[in-house]
């Protein structure tokens, strides 16, 4: 009927501080009645304290045998509403998709970059590809976040024409202002779990060891995050000999973040393995700092030209890792 409003029902994971600026924004258009259905209020790995999932509608699951029956209802109840699926790796989106697919429902979905190098084999894995293709095929829209989500998504059967990128979406606004108080040393972080095998924090001590034995400039490296790799981190520390110029900040709060990325030049994010997207990438560049990311980040490869607008060194390279913060020093 003229002037209303599409019932739009999103599937997430949890509430984010950069979700949470994407949602505020979609209840904000009168044309749409968003509803976000997450999984989880927290997880353990990113145990926010800040207020989240404020400004628009939202639920959480309740589980039933592994399933939220309620949103999966959904689909024979609102016939007329569409359904954007964050994901496929929950019995609850498995279901839903499926349904969706059968039943003729309006559905889109969105995912960041699978590691498409990791691909099980065997008949499991056939299947899920099959079924993927199935999902695929049925859906309004295949969303990625950035370039190479999109190229993943195309080689995993999805049609060119229905692929979009839907990239990642923070708060820009929140994240222009500089601290231009900070000028003792140039100040370096990162952001992220301490998990050397997934974010690989140690590679970046290990490169900063190298930088303090071959520059006279000044500098602080900071690292906001815990982790189970914590205390094994801070031993490296000490064992290179740079306790005076790295420090781990543990776990620090969304408007934190955004004081700490003010305050500083670079950012490092050397993740010594495929990792999906990476927000804190996009988060530092809003913010104005020159990131330096591996080769395995895929918001790197999505938005920075090595050498123009950033670095880019290949995952666990020490050495030009290293190269890179001289040079920019």
């Amino acid at each position: 009927m003229p002037g209303a409003s599409r019932r739009i029902h999103w599937l997430s994971w949890q509430p984010t501080p950069y979700n949470d600026s994407l949602f505020r924004a979609l209840a904000a258009d009168p044309g749409l009645d968003l509803l976000v259905h997450y999984r989880s209020p927290l997880v353990d790995s990113h145990p926010w304290r800040s207020p989240l999932a404020q400004g628009y509608r939202a639920r959480f699951y309740r589980l039933v045998l592994g399933v939220d029956w309620h949103v999966v209802s959904l689909t024979l109840r609102e016939r007329d509403s569409f359904f954007v699926i964050g994901g496929w790796d929950h019995p609850t989106s498995q279901l839903l998709l499926t349904l969706l697919r059968i039943l003729g429902g309006a559905y889109a979905t969105w995912c960041d970059t699978p590691d498409l190098a990791r691909a099980e084999r065997g008949l499991r894995a056939r299947v899920r590809a099959a079924w993927l293709r199935w999902i695929f095929t049925g859906a309004e829209r295949v969303m990625g976040t950035g370039v190479p989500g999109t190229a993943a998504l195309c080689r995993m059967g999805a049609a060119p024409v229905k692929v979009t990128n839907f990239p990642y979406w923070i708060d820009i606004g929140a994240s222009l202002a500089r601290d231009s108080r900070h000028t003792r040393v140039v100040r370096i972080v990162s952001s992220g779990r301490v998990v050397n095998r997934t974010k690989g924090h140690d590679i970046a001590v290990r490169a900063i060891a190298k930088v303090a034995a071959r520059t006279s400039v000044p500098f602080e490296y900071l690292i906001a995050g815990t982790g189970p790799d914590e205390a094994e981190l801070k031993s490296l520390i000490d064992t290179l000999g740079v306790p005076g110029c790295v420090k781990i900040l543990g776990w620090l709060e969304p408007a934190q973040l955004r004081e700490l990325y003010a305050s500083a030049q670079l950012l490092i994010h050397p993740s010594p393995v495929h990792e999906p997207f990476g927000v804190v990438v996009i988060e530092a560049m809003a913010a104005g700092i020159v990131v330096l990311a591996s080769d395995c980040t895929i918001a790197a490869l999505d938005r920075i030209e090595s050498g123009g607008n950033g670095f880019i060194h290949a995952a666990g390279d020490v050495e030009t890792l290293a190269e890179q913060i001289l040079t920019l020093l």
